[in-house]
């Protein structure tokens, strides 16, 4: 979590960010969400004695060592979201881990539309043990790990049975929980809740649309619901170069 004070780190990720684009995995980003949908929800108004706090997590962490690097070697206290058995996924981890950054599974999971998910991809069509034990081994083959987010998943997160799953593992592995919200309708959260793991949910991708004066309205989206609530911002050292 960053105090909003710190202008200079945010200034260095907004340059990396329209620096480092180029094309390799596919990325889901969510549609527009109704007003309801978009209200923050990862805390309770700020108490007026605390600092705004902004929580980053940087994510698509796997297949590209010179981007993950980059992004690993931004100052402060920002979450790398690693995705599974990707060629320099556990470097990757084992770089960020060593130096104090939190580590979290990005797990691929189905989509409405059908998209390529790679490796460890999660879908509807598994049987719950097939299902649970692949997301394990994902889970285990990440070091420094300390919970877990979805990428993609507009699909698989809609489907309580599926997030049960997830849930009744990351209770096991003993993990927290980051809802991506790829979609409007995603139960990732609340199922997250019902289970009494420790969770939150994203409020604003910065770079879900590459263009500059795109990415400066996100921050100052992010920014005033900091303000108010504390912010959950998700961004990508190249969003379809992980």
């Amino acid at each position: 979590m960053l105090p909003l004070h710190n202008v200079s780190f945010l200034l260095l990720i907004f340059l990396m960010i329209t620096a480092v684009h180029s094309h390799g995995d596919q990325y889901e980003y969510p549609a527009q969400f109704s007003a309801d949908a978009a209200k923050p929800s990862i805390s309770t108004a700020n108490p007026k004695s605390a600092l705004p706090k902004l929580a980053i997590i940087i994510d698509d962490l796997g297949n590209s060592l010179r981007s993950g690097l980059n992004a690993i070697a931004l100052p402060g206290k920002v979450s790398f979201a690693v995705m599974p058995h990707r060629k320099h996924s556990q470097t990757l981890a084992e770089r960020a881990g060593r130096l104090g950054k939190d580590v979290i599974l990005h797990a691929p999971m189905s989509t409405q539309n059908g998209r390529k998910l790679g490796p460890g991809a999660l879908t509807q069509d598994l049987g719950e043990k097939a299902f649970k034990d692949k997301l394990r081994f994902a889970l285990r083959s990440i070091p420094y790990i300390k919970g877990m987010n979805n990428h993609m998943g507009s699909l698989l997160t809609t489907q309580q049975t599926a997030m049960t799953w997830v849930m009744d593992v990351l209770i096991q592995e003993q993990l927290f929980f980051v809802d991506s919200r790829t979609h409007p309708h995603s139960v990732g959260f609340i199922s997250a809740q019902n289970q009494g793991i420790l969770s939150a949910q994203r409020d604003v991708f910065l770079d879900n649309d590459i263009n500059i004066d795109h990415i400066h309205g996100q921050f100052k989206k992010a920014l005033a619901i900091a303000q108010q609530y504390g912010c959950l911002l998700y961004t990508s050292p190249s969003p379809r170069d992980s």
